[in-house]
């Protein structure tokens, strides 16, 4: 896959727009972030990796990487609350929402943490964010790996890393059936920009490890019906995102299998 950093930094000066101060406010990370949600289908248009996706969000899903502890998490909730940002709901204190609407934009950024550091868990992450034990951090490792830097300390996952987070999210709260069309429509991209031929390289990395085969798998049996992974159960989605009844039946399957053929 060919990866244009500077692609990724013009991405980054358009969310700095519609985020006041959002790139002074990375400069204050003490650790790597990672982005993550809707932002990084953003990046792959970018790139020419996918087509733009075809749902809009009002949020930046933001993680940060916990080192060293919690002061790498504080680092970043300070500089938001010094620029304004605000938590306007108790019940989700990792949501910051900007001091500028723009209709239409971002306006607000989840700031996440997952475990990096030695001895650093899920539940002291967990701990930090303020979130309860049922919030997942599952394949946060995975999406880590061979990740592409925007600039100095801030990265994103790549499609297949991609694929695992939003598989484990799914499995997590099934109810969030965003996740599943979007894995749907994230591997209708790849192959309609013929981005499933360079992933030979990334695909010998990261093969090794556990989540991989999982990410394979999902393709598969999304394509073909699986009991947990029935692309029907996305439908209405998909069909409120423009993709025809054929394109949910024939070309989407068709093309989850193809992607999949490739990683062997």
């Amino acid at each position: 896959m060919q990866y244009d950093q500077k692609k990724a930094q013009a991405w980054l000066k358009g969310v700095s727009a519609a985020l006041p101060n959002f790139a002074e406010i990375i400069h204050a990370a003490k650790s790597n972030l990672l982005v993550i949600g809707a932002g990084v289908f953003d990046l792959y248009a970018s790139q020419g990796w996918t087509p733009s996706l075809r749902r809009k969000t009002g949020d930046l899903d933001l993680s940060v990487g916990l080192l060293t502890g919690a002061d790498n998490y504080e680092s970043l909730k300070k500089a938001l609350l010094s620029f304004k940002y605000a938590v306007s709901d108790a019940r989700m204190p990792y949501r910051f929402y900007s001091p500028n609407k723009i209709p239409g934009g971002l306006t607000y950024i989840d700031l996440l943490a997952h475990p990096v550091g030695q001895g650093i868990s899920d539940e002291f992450a967990k701990k930090v964010m303020g979130v309860g034990s049922h919030f997942s951090l599952k394949g946060f490792q995975f999406a880590d790996m061979e990740s592409f830097n925007i600039e100095d300390k801030l990265t994103f996952p790549n499609p297949l890393a991609m694929v695992g987070l939003k598989r484990a999210a799914y499995l997590d709260d099934p109810e969030r059936i965003k996740d599943l069309a979007d894995i749907a429509e994230l591997g209708w991209g790849i192959v309609e920009r013929g981005t499933h031929f360079e992933m030979q390289a990334l695909w010998e990395k990261i093969k090794g490890h556990p989540d991989a085969a999982e990410v394979r798998k999902v393709l598969v049996e999304l394509a073909c019906d699986s009991v947990v992974w029935d692309l029907n159960s996305a439908r209405q989605e998909l069909l409120k995102r423009t993709f025809s009844g054929s394109d949910i039946d024939e070309l989407i399957p068709s093309r989850l299998r193809e992607w999949a053929s490739y990683l062997l």
